[in-house]
């Protein structure tokens, strides 16, 4: 059992499944959200504050 345990830990902290590495073994970096902006037919931002 204790074999089993410490062949998956190493594998799982490499493969990125929990967010420490990737597969190669760099450290990934947090993502941002996507941003998107409201566009009227003008090519205008919206201003979310300006909408009833």
């Amino acid at each position: 059992m204790r074999t089993l345990v410490v062949l998956i830990v190493p594998l799982i902290l490499v493969s990125g499944c929990i967010g420490v590495t990737d597969f190669y073994g760099n450290t990934l970096e947090p993502k941002p959200l996507i941003e998107f902006e409201l566009v009227d037919q003008n090519n205008e931002r919206y201003n979310l504050s300006d909408i009833d």
